[in-house]
Protein backbone atom coordinates (compact mmCIF):
# COMPACT_ATOMS: atom_id res chain seq x y z
CA UNK A 1 0.00 0.00 0.00
CA UNK A 2 1.26 3.64 -0.64
CA UNK A 3 1.66 5.42 2.44
CA UNK A 4 -0.52 8.23 3.49
CA UNK A 5 0.59 11.74 2.10
CA UNK A 6 1.86 13.63 5.16
CA UNK A 7 0.08 17.07 5.88
CA UNK A 8 2.57 20.10 5.12
CA UNK A 9 3.66 21.86 8.59
CA UNK A 10 1.97 25.45 9.10
CA UNK A 11 5.11 27.42 7.63
CA UNK A 12 4.87 25.50 4.26
CA UNK A 13 1.04 25.89 4.31
CA UNK A 14 1.31 29.67 4.48
CA UNK A 15 4.18 29.89 1.62
CA UNK A 16 1.71 30.89 -1.21
CA UNK A 17 -0.31 32.97 0.66
CA UNK A 18 1.57 35.42 2.47
CA UNK A 19 2.37 39.26 0.45
CA UNK A 20 4.95 41.85 1.91
CA UNK A 21 4.58 45.07 1.21
CA UNK A 22 5.59 48.80 2.51
CA UNK A 23 4.26 51.94 2.60
CA UNK A 24 4.68 55.37 3.47
CA UNK A 25 4.05 57.05 6.55
CA UNK A 26 0.86 58.34 5.42
CA UNK A 27 -0.64 55.14 5.83
CA UNK A 28 -1.54 55.73 8.88
CA UNK A 29 -2.79 59.04 9.52
CA UNK A 30 -5.76 58.26 6.35
CA UNK A 31 -9.46 58.71 7.51
CA UNK A 32 -8.26 59.73 11.47
CA UNK A 33 -11.66 61.03 11.99
CA UNK A 34 -12.78 57.54 10.94
CA UNK A 35 -14.37 55.37 13.57
CA UNK A 36 -12.39 52.22 14.32
CA UNK A 37 -13.59 48.34 14.62
CA UNK A 38 -15.47 48.70 17.66
CA UNK A 39 -16.05 45.54 18.68
CA UNK A 40 -12.48 44.25 19.25
CA UNK A 41 -10.03 45.17 21.46
CA UNK A 42 -5.70 45.64 21.23
CA UNK A 43 -3.94 44.01 23.74
CA UNK A 44 -0.09 44.09 24.61
CA UNK A 45 2.22 40.98 23.71
CA UNK A 46 4.95 40.82 25.52
CA UNK A 47 7.98 38.83 24.26
CA UNK A 48 9.86 37.61 27.10
CA UNK A 49 9.30 34.00 26.67
CA UNK A 50 12.18 34.44 23.63
CA UNK A 51 15.27 35.95 25.20
CA UNK A 52 16.80 37.07 21.94
CA UNK A 53 13.74 39.21 21.22
CA UNK A 54 15.39 42.60 22.63
CA UNK A 55 14.70 46.39 21.85
CA UNK A 56 18.06 48.33 21.93
CA UNK A 57 18.48 48.80 25.58
CA UNK A 58 18.62 44.75 26.13
CA UNK A 59 14.64 44.74 27.45
CA UNK A 60 11.58 42.54 26.25
CA UNK A 61 10.27 43.70 23.10
CA UNK A 62 6.21 43.85 22.41
CA UNK A 63 3.98 43.59 19.97
CA UNK A 64 0.33 44.60 19.85
CA UNK A 65 -2.76 42.25 18.94
CA UNK A 66 -6.39 42.89 18.22
CA UNK A 67 -7.90 39.91 17.09
CA UNK A 68 -10.48 40.00 14.42
CA UNK A 69 -13.93 38.03 13.61
CA UNK A 70 -13.84 34.39 15.01
CA UNK A 71 -14.29 33.00 11.82
CA UNK A 72 -11.38 34.88 10.15
CA UNK A 73 -8.44 32.99 8.62
CA UNK A 74 -6.14 36.54 7.41
CA UNK A 75 -3.75 37.97 9.14
CA UNK A 76 -1.75 41.43 9.18
CA UNK A 77 1.54 41.56 10.47
CA UNK A 78 2.68 45.37 10.70
CA UNK A 79 6.19 46.86 11.50
CA UNK A 80 6.33 50.42 13.04
CA UNK A 81 8.16 52.97 11.78
CA UNK A 82 10.56 55.30 12.36
CA UNK A 83 15.08 56.07 11.84
CA UNK A 84 17.33 53.56 11.86
CA UNK A 85 20.54 53.65 14.08
CA UNK A 86 23.78 52.13 14.72
CA UNK A 87 25.68 53.60 17.92
CA UNK A 88 23.86 55.31 21.23
CA UNK A 89 24.67 59.10 19.54
CA UNK A 90 22.68 57.89 16.35
CA UNK A 91 20.03 55.90 18.15
CA UNK A 92 19.50 59.33 20.66
CA UNK A 93 19.12 61.38 17.92
CA UNK A 94 16.74 59.20 16.11
CA UNK A 95 14.58 58.69 19.42
CA UNK A 96 14.63 54.60 19.22
CA UNK A 97 13.12 54.76 22.73
CA UNK A 98 10.09 53.60 22.50
CA UNK A 99 7.31 53.22 25.25
CA UNK A 100 5.07 50.03 25.37
CA UNK A 101 1.17 51.00 27.31
CA UNK A 102 0.60 47.72 28.92
CA UNK A 103 -2.90 49.02 30.72
CA UNK A 104 -5.80 48.53 29.23
CA UNK A 105 -6.40 52.01 29.31
CA UNK A 106 -3.61 53.10 28.12
CA UNK A 107 -3.37 50.56 25.12
CA UNK A 108 -6.65 51.96 24.26
CA UNK A 109 -5.41 55.19 24.04
CA UNK A 110 -2.55 54.13 22.09
CA UNK A 111 -5.05 52.44 19.44
CA UNK A 112 -6.66 55.26 18.93
CA UNK A 113 -3.57 56.45 16.41
CA UNK A 114 -4.52 53.68 13.95
CA UNK A 115 -7.91 54.22 13.49
CA UNK A 116 -7.73 55.11 10.12
CA UNK A 117 -6.04 52.19 9.30
CA UNK A 118 -8.78 49.70 10.95
CA UNK A 119 -11.59 51.80 10.30
CA UNK A 120 -14.86 49.82 8.93
CA UNK A 121 -14.43 50.78 5.57
CA UNK A 122 -10.54 49.16 5.44
CA UNK A 123 -10.07 45.94 3.68
CA UNK A 124 -7.97 45.35 6.81
CA UNK A 125 -10.71 45.54 9.67
CA UNK A 126 -11.82 41.59 9.22
CA UNK A 127 -8.31 40.52 10.19
CA UNK A 128 -6.48 39.32 13.17
CA UNK A 129 -3.84 42.02 13.69
CA UNK A 130 -0.34 42.62 15.10
CA UNK A 131 1.39 45.91 15.12
CA UNK A 132 4.81 45.08 15.75
CA UNK A 133 6.65 47.91 17.94
CA UNK A 134 9.90 49.40 16.58
CA UNK A 135 12.40 49.36 19.52
CA UNK A 136 15.19 47.97 17.87
CA UNK A 137 16.07 50.68 14.64
CA UNK A 138 17.83 48.50 12.42
CA UNK A 139 14.89 47.64 9.88
CA UNK A 140 13.72 44.16 11.68
CA UNK A 141 17.20 42.70 9.73
CA UNK A 142 20.13 42.89 12.45
CA UNK A 143 20.98 40.12 14.85
CA UNK A 144 23.78 41.12 17.14
CA UNK A 145 24.25 42.21 20.54
CA UNK A 146 26.50 44.06 22.51
CA UNK A 147 30.40 44.35 21.57
CA UNK A 148 33.33 46.30 22.92
CA UNK A 149 32.43 49.56 23.06
CA UNK A 150 28.62 49.17 22.26
CA UNK A 151 26.48 48.20 24.90
CA UNK A 152 23.57 48.26 22.74
CA UNK A 153 21.31 45.24 21.07
CA UNK A 154 20.06 45.17 17.51
CA UNK A 155 17.94 42.36 17.44
CA UNK A 156 15.00 42.96 14.88
CA UNK A 157 14.93 39.94 13.04
CA UNK A 158 14.87 38.05 16.33
CA UNK A 159 11.93 40.31 17.09
CA UNK A 160 10.23 39.32 14.23
CA UNK A 161 11.10 35.41 14.47
CA UNK A 162 9.51 35.63 17.91
CA UNK A 163 6.19 37.37 16.92
CA UNK A 164 5.70 35.06 14.20
CA UNK A 165 6.27 32.16 16.82
CA UNK A 166 4.06 33.62 19.58
CA UNK A 167 1.06 33.92 17.01
CA UNK A 168 1.42 30.17 15.96
CA UNK A 169 1.51 29.33 19.54
CA UNK A 170 -0.98 31.39 20.81
CA UNK A 171 -3.32 32.11 17.83
CA UNK A 172 -2.92 29.16 15.15
CA UNK A 173 -1.17 31.25 12.50
CA UNK A 174 -0.98 28.34 9.94
CA UNK A 175 -2.63 25.90 11.34
CA UNK A 176 -5.50 25.41 8.59
CA UNK A 177 -4.50 25.00 4.56
CA UNK A 178 -6.38 28.57 3.52
CA UNK A 179 -5.02 30.79 5.86
CA UNK A 180 -3.17 34.28 4.49
CA UNK A 181 -1.50 36.45 5.65
CA UNK A 182 -0.09 40.32 4.84
CA UNK A 183 3.35 41.20 6.23
CA UNK A 184 3.51 44.98 5.98
CA UNK A 185 5.23 47.90 7.37
CA UNK A 186 5.75 52.15 7.46
CA UNK A 187 8.81 53.90 7.28
CA UNK A 188 12.44 53.00 7.00
CA UNK A 189 12.62 50.99 10.17
CA UNK A 190 9.95 48.67 8.23
CA UNK A 191 12.13 48.22 5.50
CA UNK A 192 12.84 44.56 6.23
CA UNK A 193 9.22 43.06 5.61
CA UNK A 194 10.24 42.43 1.86
CA UNK A 195 13.63 40.95 2.15
CA UNK A 196 12.74 38.68 5.56
CA UNK A 197 10.02 36.77 3.50
CA UNK A 198 11.66 33.57 2.41
CA UNK A 199 11.87 32.57 -1.12
CA UNK A 200 8.55 31.12 -1.60
CA UNK A 201 6.41 34.06 0.95
CA UNK A 202 7.49 31.77 4.16
CA UNK A 203 7.73 33.99 7.21
CA UNK A 204 10.24 35.26 9.03
CA UNK A 205 12.30 31.99 11.03
CA UNK A 206 10.66 29.18 8.32
CA UNK A 207 12.45 29.88 4.92
CA UNK A 208 13.57 26.32 5.21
Amino acid sequence: ASPLPRKPPPWRQMRPTWLAVTAGAATLSSSASASSHGSFHWKARFLDDYPLALCNDGSASAYYYRKGPSESREWTVFLEGGAWCWDVASCAAGGSSVGFPSSAEDVDAWAEGLQGLLSRHSPLAHTHFAFVRSCSADAFMGDAGPSPGLVMHFRGRRILEAVFADLRQREGLGDQWLDRGLFSGCGSRARGAPPLVGPQGAPPGREG
